[in-house]
């Protein structure tokens, strides 16, 4: 099957300004289409001069399963053309752990596993899992220098696992005795009530914070997974118990953003994002910040391009109480 892609909001963000009828003329001419072999025409989208950006964003619709065949075609795409080999997405920091380990293991068990924390959610589905077997088989391919990284800078959606994973590996042994340590303990990630859970972290947060000194001793090499776990698994409670979503939420993609930015030295790296569409547009609603406009008005990067993924026709995996990454509903769409 092959699909028109419309790589609109890249092609606009070149032409802003011009009349309209100079936007669709140059719509028509620099489009591509894509199929299960990828895309052509590729060049007339990314043209010397969007290819002068820093970042380029790719937003689509949760779900949907050509997003993820489209969304590794652009990667792949963006690698050998800029040389891109940091991929941010919108996902939690354990979800980095776990996935930077599969790119370099392809252990599609472990996979499922850590995965089923998202089961009944459109990230346990087949196309998602695909999306990160083909990019295995890439990293596979690649010299060390240039395999694929996954920089994940969203809020810990899964905080019940970010909260195990900080009791069983990171908190233990002499670090269960700290102050947060033995706080943590007392938690049960598992089937604690939620609220008192969450009540908990917030109370937590600022005591870790305020002697973030003696956790950086303390903790070592873990510190850098302790504090990316505590600091977003306390924005995602605090957000839940406080309903701050739309003010707060991608605030916390851009600090995540720039604590990478600098840990990997990336002010000139080339850079793509996976995202849902929201987040990769360039402009905000009124009370309701968006990632990709945060990060132009605070100059994070040099020049962001942003697509939006527009499909007519296609399928929507639909989760089952009982699915898992190889067998899903689907529903057939146009959108």
């Amino acid at each position: 099957m092959r699909i028109k892609v419309l790589l609109a909001v890249f092609l606009l963000s070149a032409i802003v300004g011009h009349a309209q009828n100079i936007k669709t003329a140059y719509l028509a001419k620099n489009s591509a289409t894509w199929d299960d072999k990828g895309f052509k025409n590729m060049d007339c989208v990314f043209t010397p001069e969007i290819l002068k950006n820093q970042l380029f964003m790719i937003g689509e619709g949760h779900g949907i399963a050509y997003s993820y065949d489209i969304q590794y075609s652009l990667v792949n795409y963006l690698r050998q053309k800029a040389g891109v080999k940091y991929l941010f997405m919108e996902l939690g920091y354990l979800d980095g752990i776990i996935l930077n380990n599969y790119l370099k293991t392809g252990d599609d068990s472990t996979y499922t596993t850590a995965f089923q924390k998202y089961n009944g959610t459109y990230y346990y589905n087949k196309s998602v899992h695909e999306l990160f077997k083909k990019l295995y088989k890439l990293n596979t391919t690649l010299p060390d220098n240039q395999k694929i990284v996954i920089l994940p800078v969203d809020i810990e959606h899964g905080y019940r696992k970010a909260i195990q994973y900080l009791q069983t590996r990171i908190f233990t042994g002499d670090n269960a005795k700290t102050t947060v340590g033995q706080a943590l303990s007392k938690l049960d990630s598992e089937k604690g009530i939620g609220k008192e859970i969450a009540a908990e972290i917030v109370r937590i947060y600022p005591i870790y914070k305020a002697d973030m000194a003696t956790y950086q001793k303390k903790l070592g090499n873990q510190f850098d997974d302790a504090d990316f776990l505590m600091r977003n698994t306390y924005e995602m409670l605090n957000i839940a118990l406080n309903k701050v979503a739309d003010t707060r939420r991608d605030s916390v993609m851009l600090e995540n953003f720039n604590i990478y930015k600098k840990r990997y030295h990336l002010d000139n790296e080339k850079l793509v994002g996976l995202f849902g569409g929201f987040h990769v547009k360039q402009t905000d609603q009124p009370n309701d910040i968006r990632f990709a406009s945060l990060l132009k008005r605070s100059g994070a990067v040099k020049g962001i391009c942003s697509a939006v993924i527009v499909y007519n026709g296609g399928f929507i995996m639909m989760p089952k109480g009982k699915s898992n990454t190889t067998n899903t509903g689907k529903i057939n769409i146009n959108a």
